[in-house]
C-alpha cells in the first residue's frame, strides 16, 4: 500500500495531530553504487540524526507513549517486538514509519 498526498491538494488534508518534525544533517552525502553501497557512511547519517530522533520521541506525546521504561505494558512489548524485526549490523531499530502501520510519509532533502 502506497500513498502521496500533494502539497496543497484539497482532497488529502493531513490530520490536526499529524506528526511533523524537521532532522539537520551538515555533512557530505555520498551516493552508494552496485560495487560500493556505503553501508558504514549510511550508519555514520543515522548516528548524527539520533540524537535529534531521541530528542522527538520524549517530547512528543505520541512518540513517548512506546518509550521503554521498568514497566512493560502491551504498546512497549509491541515496541519491543518491533525493534526486533528493524535489526541491522546488530543495531536495533523502531522506525517512525513502515508500510505495515499504514502510515505515509514525505521527504525532503
Amino acid at each position: 500500500m502506497s500513498s502521496v498526498i500533494l502539497l496543497n491538494d484539497p482532497y488529502n488534508i493531513p490530520p490536526e495531530d499529524a506528526l511533523e518534525f524537521h532532522l539537520t544533517y551538515d555533512g557530505p552525502l555520498l551516493g552508494a553504487n552496485r560495487n560500493d553501497t556505503r553501508s558504514s557512511h549510511k550508519h555514520d547519517v543515522r548516528k548524527a540524526l539520533h540524537s535529534q530522533l531521541f530528542d522527538l520521541w520524549g517530547k512528543n506525546h505520541s512518540l513517548n507513549a512506546w518509550k521503554l521504561n521498568n514497566e512493560q505494558n502491551v504498546r512497549e512489548r509491541a515496541c519491543i517486538v518491533l525493534a526486533n524485526r528493524f535489526i541491522l549490523n546488530g543495531i536495533r531499530f523502531v522506525p517512525l514509519s513502515w508500510d505495515g502501520l499504514g502510515l505515509a510519509c514525505k521527504l525532503d532533502i
